[in-house]
């Protein structure tokens, strides 16, 4: 019986560290620094509208302006969704060790957020979504200074405290305060079209 109790006991613990958290607020750095707030959900947000709002909700203590939706990595077809000007890029590299590390085994990343010139060098504050499993994380940056590149750890959700798990990565978001997005050429031409025939009107008019 007391076998039986002890088994039981071990598959809880296992199916606890299954489902635990697996990042912590020291998992990410961004412009070499470590971020200021941390969240994490096991109910993932579903859709860019959905991710906005649910970043700006858990950091509107932090915030003096809203998050705007910048764009995703994903996993299997890169860049997605990206504000006109923007990129966003997200490469597995050997394992990074940050501070904070847990038991559970981890896989690096490193990530870039290149802006549009007229941005380069503004200051903005900046969260990083990452959507891996049944979770959804999100480190808050503030004043950090366009481009943002850094790195995170990934981990495996599969086989906790192995090596050998996959890395479970399901996309990366990123979000920025202060910038508007950029029109594309073709906003600008119709723009500018609409400015001459407005302009032709009132001359005729008059």
């Amino acid at each position: 019986m007391k076998t039986v109790v002890q088994l039981l006991l071990v598959l809880l613990l296992f199916a606890f560290a299954s489902t635990a958290s697996a990042l912590t607020i020291t998992d990410a750095r961004a412009n070499n620094e470590f971020a200021i707030a941390f969240t994490e959900t096991t109910v993932a947000p579903t859709g860019s509208g959905a991710e906005t709002t649910f970043v700006n909700d858990e950091f509107s203590t932090y915030l003096a302006s809203p998050l705007i939706y910048v764009g995703k990595y994903d996993k299997d077809n890169g860049e997605e969704d990206l504000m006109a000007g923007w990129s966003f890029m997200v490469t597995q590299t050997p394992t990074i060790v940050l501070l904070g590390e847990s038991t559970l085994a981890h896989y690096g990343y490193t990530f870039t957020l290149e802006a549009p010139t007229a941005y380069v060098s503004d200051t903005v504050d900046f969260v990083l979504g990452i959507k891996q499993g049944g979770l959804y994380s999100a480190f808050f940056f503030d004043d950090l200074t366009l481009d943002i590149s850094g790195v995170y750890n990934s981990y495996s959700y599969f086989v906790p405290g192995t090596v050998n798990g996959p890395p479970d990565f399901s996309h990366v978001t990123a979000f920025v305060t202060g910038a508007a997005p950029v029109p594309e050429p073709s906003t600008l031409h119709l723009l500018g079209a609409g400015i001459v025939g407005l302009a032709v009107y009132r001359r005729k008019k008059s």
